[in-house]
């Protein structure tokens, strides 16, 4: 039988070895991290415009999108219009890789129908197909965050 001072000493052993680990990768230093954390919020410096249509339902009081956490363009639209046509700064692909955006759009309606809202956004960029994402709101929200994910 094991006394208990003994079991006491195990076991301030094992918390100890369990310990460890932790001093060296909290003592690991932090500068990778901050580095990539740096580079990420560096603006985008391969950009081209891009033509853009923006198709919504209801009368949006502003539309925000945004990429990269960078913003593109944010509208007030014409609600009688019910779509925007313009230019959007995004990203270029090096040559001969393969482009993949999520931009980010907030919309917001000015109260909550019993209906879903509609917001439906396409790009055309120069020698490629146009490619379309559309998202929805539930029924009777007024505000929309969404991701539109494009791939070419």
């Amino acid at each position: 039988m094991i006394s208990p001072l003994a079991k006491l000493c195990c076991c301030i052993l094992g918390v100890i070895a369990a310990g460890v680990p932790l001093v060296y990768f909290t003592a690991a230093p932090a500068a990778p991290r901050e580095a990539a954390a740096e580079a990420d919020a560096q603006p985008l410096t391969r950009t081209s415009e891009v033509p853009a249509e923006l198709r919504f339902t209801g009368a949006p009081l502003k539309i925000r999108i945004s990429c990269g956490g960078r913003l593109l363009r944010e509208l007030r639209p014409d609600a009688a219009a019910g779509r925007w046509q313009g230019k959007l700064e995004l990203p270029r692909p090096e040559p001969g890789a393969e482009l993949e955006l999520e931009l980010e759009l907030e919309a917001e309606w000015p109260a909550p129908r019993d209906f879903a809202q509609a917001v439906m956004l396409e790009l055309s960029p120069a020698r490629l197909p146009a490619a379309r994402d559309t998202q929805w709101t539930e029924p009777g929200e007024e505000l929309m965050h969404a991701v539109f994910l494009f791939q070419w």
